[in-house]
């Protein structure tokens, strides 16, 4: 059984998590919506994705010193998947951690990569993920996903790509906290939420839970700006902005209500 430390990476910690499927750099978002890939290629992605998290967590409890790269090999339970991990020491003794999983497909290999900046020293937050914000014409559902390969996929289903609403991290820092992703499958919604009471309780009601978007602050920080919540009146969809400018308007026009301050997040990435 695959297993994954809550504890996440420090704040002696420089982290960039990506995603690699196949050719491409794709920003990774945990729980992303695994319904638009077919059932076997979800299945072998979200297994590569729970191993190179867990091998992840596993570096992240070794010193600096410890972390070393390791060959590509078999994945031990696993005999569809191999892993490797590289180590590249940049200036200022940065090392750059990548590690990659491998599995095999009918017309030959595809990969998962997620990479770590590690510090041997003090370091800062960092929120470099880019949340795309995209819109369903039909359905009136906008999705918020940190996913390249999902707002691709997403927009041949449908979806209309909006603007990056903000920055987050992909991997929890301290003082970050997950924005849960719900979704419902009835009305054909997502819902986002960082309030654990508020995502178990719509869980209750017959929401779909699609796992974490990211991170980001409960408390305003340094270089970060409200991600506000605002819900529809005519159909009940919500709409998450940065934009002071957007939310107003929203607002003014009578067919928003708003609801508050989900959390903090970048306006540029930093």
């Amino acid at each position: 059984m695959l297993t994954k430390s809550r504890k996440g990476f420090t704040l002696l910690e420089v982290l960039v998590a990506t995603v690699l499927v196949g050719i491409g750099i794709f920003a990774i978002m945990e729980g992303f919506n695994r319904g638009y890939l077919g059932v076997g290629e979800a299945e072998d992605y979200s297994v590569a994705l729970s191993l190179s998290e867990q091998k992840m967590e596993e570096l992240r409890d070794l010193s600096y010193a410890d972390i070393v790269a390791a060959p590509k090999a078999a994945v031990p339970g696993f005999p569809n998947f191999q892993q490797e991990v590289i180590v590249v020491i940049s200036v200022n003794n940065l090392k750059h951690i990548l590690v990659n999983t491998y599995w095999t497909v009918p017309n030959g290999e595809k990969h998962i990569s997620l990479q770590v900046y590690r510090a041997n020293g003090a370091e800062t937050l960092s929120m470099d993920a880019p949340l795309y914000r995209l819109y369903h014409p039909t359905v009136g559902d906008h999705l918020y996903t940190t996913s390249a390969y999902e707002s691709q996929v997403a927009q041949s289903n449908g979806y209309v790509a909006e603007i990056v609403s903000g920055y987050m991290t992909t991997y929890q820092h301290a003082g970050t906290q997950p924005l849960y992703r719900l979704y419902n499958p009835n009305a054909g919604f997502h819902f986002y939420t960082m309030n654990v009471a508020e995502r178990n309780a719509v869980v209750a009601a017959g929401y779909r839970d699609e796992g974490i978007t990211g991170y980001i602050l409960p408390t305003q920080g340094e270089s970060t700006s409200p991600l506000y919540r605002l819900y529809n009146l005519n159909h009940g969809s919500h709409v998450y902005t940065m934009n002071q400018g957007e939310r107003n308007a929203l607002i003014a026009g009578g067919g928003y209500r708003d609801e508050g301050i989900t959390g903090y997040m970048a306006t540029n990435s930093f």
